[in-house]
């Protein structure tokens, strides 16, 4: 089982920004499931898989679970940085 997330950003600023906030979340996985993070300057593209080994592909909650976790994290880097350059 694998998911994928492909997130475009409008600015290199907040991609980097956002890239560089999810990377102390990457380690302690469930064991199976791989994760792969990887920006894209040209594109200004994050992409994000998420694997799991064919023997855990049972666990769609717990993939549901991470993607979800992933997505806030990226709320809340978008909001934090709106917020710092409106002030």
């Amino acid at each position: 089982m694998k998911a994928r997330l492909q997130l475009r950003f409008s600015d290199l600023k907040i991609l980097d920004t956002v890239d560089y906030s999810l990377e102390p979340d990457n380690v302690d996985f469930p064991s199976g499931m791989k994760f792969l993070q990887k920006s894209s300057k040209g594109r200004k593209e994050l992409a994000i898989t998420i694997k799991f080994k064919e023997s855990e592909a049972r666990k769609i909650e717990t993939l549901i679970s991470t993607l979800d976790e992933i997505l806030s994290h990226v709320y809340s880097s978008t909001r934090t940085i709106e917020k710092a350059e409106a002030v």
